[in-house]
């Protein structure tokens, strides 16, 4: 049987891998800018459901950004048409945002998109190991978030400065 420090070493290098093939898919994904996904495609999933109104701050917490770069990102989305402003109910000083139908269109492509992966990613498995992989999947992300990871940029090394080491 595998040591758990081994596991946990071995399944943090495919976590991590993961994330990096995550962050380029193949083509016929969401809509794309060089190797990033458009700020459109993590706004517009930020929003629970269809008719859900989030404020900028509600983008932020959900899509692990400073409020200041959700900002820019819901900028880029209300220019690209996927958003709309919204007055808050409760202080009309505060602008929500809504999606648009176009925003509703991207915020479906984007999930369907996702789950063609899952999909496609676990296509040879058993039904009962894709399943429970989805299961502790989600509970791992939840567990992450509850955790409070990952942390902040500014909470460990940098890497694309060379000091990851």
């Amino acid at each position: 049987m595998q040591k758990e420090a081994d596991l946990a070493g071995a399944a943090g290098s495919a976590l991590f891998d993961l994330v990096r093939r995550w962050a380029a898919p193949p083509s016929g994904g969401p809509p794309r800018r060089g190797n990033r996904p458009t700020a459109s495609v993590l706004v517009v999933q930020a929003f629970p459901c269809a008719d859900a109104e989030l404020r900028v701050g509600d983008v932020a917490e959900r899509i692990h950004v400073r409020p200041s770069t959700a900002s820019r990102m819901a900028a880029a989305a209300l220019g690209e048409g996927y958003l709309a402003r919204a007055a808050a109910p409760d202080d009309a000083r505060v602008a929500g945002l809504r999606l648009t139908e176009d925003g509703v269109r991207l915020r479906a492509a984007a999930l369907d998109f996702q789950a063609e992966v899952f999909r496609r990613g676990t296509a040879g498995w058993p039904a009962e190991e894709r399943a429970a992989f989805a299961r502790l999947l989600v509970r791992f992300t939840a567990d992450l978030a509850a955790a409070g990871l990952p942390p902040e940029p500014a909470g460990g090394p940098d890497v694309r400065a060379g000091d990851g080491n």
